[in-house]
């Protein structure tokens, strides 16, 4: 299996699941725009998956896409520290859910599956000190809404419904149950 993904997150959940694999990024471009985020992260999963399926046709390629989305607004990863520090201020006392798509493609075999699953995050009310504090570090970079929950953001979180993994980057249980089913398919 490929993963088609350079996130550290992402990694770490799939070795701790004890899978073999290896990385290939997906270097095409995301587009976070649409109504609908669900098919966003979908879609880009699907899209990464496929980009490097394409390269290694005969292998699983596993894609993953994650989006938090406060009040019917997609928050991706911050350009700068000014973003990530608004993005928390809009967090802040909030609840927001984070989406995560995965898509497995192997292009030989003409599979392609798609899913994602949602986890509702509820941030605590956070102080002007709190957040400078937590931009001092580097943990807000390349993370959807400037927060990583296994890091020292998880202190901002009051309580989830849903799987924390969903939030980290990958809904394990969901992907797992989906590659074992795919481990069972006969294909001749």
């Amino acid at each position: 299996m490929i993963l088609a993904s350079g996130s550290p997150r992402r990694l770490a959940l799939l070795k701790e699941a004890g899978l073999d694999f290896t990385v290939v990024k997906a270097q095409g471009k995301e587009n976070k725009e649409g109504p609908f985020p669900q098919a966003i992260v979908m879609g880009l999963a699907f899209q990464k998956a496929r980009e490097v399926a394409e390269d290694h046709p005969e292998d699983l390629v596993l894609g993953a896409d994650t989006l938090v989305y406060l009040e019917g607004k997609a928050l991706g990863k911050p350009k700068d520290k000014e973003e990530a520090r608004a993005m928390l201020e809009a967090l802040s006392g909030k609840a927001h859910e984070v989406y995560t798509g995965f898509s497995f493609v192997q292009m030989d075999k003409k599979l392609k599956v798609i899913d994602y699953d949602v986890t509702k995050v509820y941030f605590k009310h956070l102080s002007p000190e709190e957040i400078n504090h937590y931009l001092e570090g580097n943990e807000w970079e390349d993370k959807a809404g400037a927060y990583g929950i296994q890091g020292r953001a998880g202190d901002f979180v009051d309580h989830i419904e849903g799987d924390i993994n969903t939030v980290i980057g990958l809904p394990l249980d969901q992907v797992l149950a989906c590659y074992k089913s795919l481990e069972t398919l006969d294909y001749d």
